[in-house]
């Protein structure tokens, strides 16, 4: 037990050792490259905008999907709609065209019903 007691001992100075080497190589790795954490910032800038832009264009495809579904649902009810007026209100002529008298005393009649 006093053995694995050493062991166990042994392998902590060991991993302290290799975690205080690993903090030392990183801060050098700091101190050296103090030019590219400059340009960390200006990364992160710019992946921002270019989620910011992904997320425009994508809202604006549904509005341009969501228009032109629109557009062609508004196509159909015009045809529709054009077709039944078309259907529904032909013009069958006058009745009494044969006598034009009657037609103009028709005619009258409506004239003074409006007054």
């Amino acid at each position: 037990q006093e053995r694995l007691w050493k062991d166990a001992v042994a392998q902590q100075k060991e991993m302290s050792e290799i975690l205080d080497q690993h903090q030392v190589e990183q801060m050098t790795e700091k101190e050296e490259g103090d030019g590219m954490d400059v340009d960390e910032p200006f990364e992160q800038e710019i992946q921002s905008s270019i989620q910011t832009f992904q997320i425009s264009i994508s809202r604006i495809e549904t509005m341009l999907q969501n228009t032109l579904g629109l557009i062609k649902e508004s196509d159909k009810i015009r045809s529709d709609i054009y077709f039944a007026y078309r259907r529904d209100h032909q013009f069958r002529g006058l009745m009494d065209t044969k006598n034009p008298k009657k037609l103009v005393a028709t005619f009258m009649d409506l004239m003074n019903e409006d007054d």
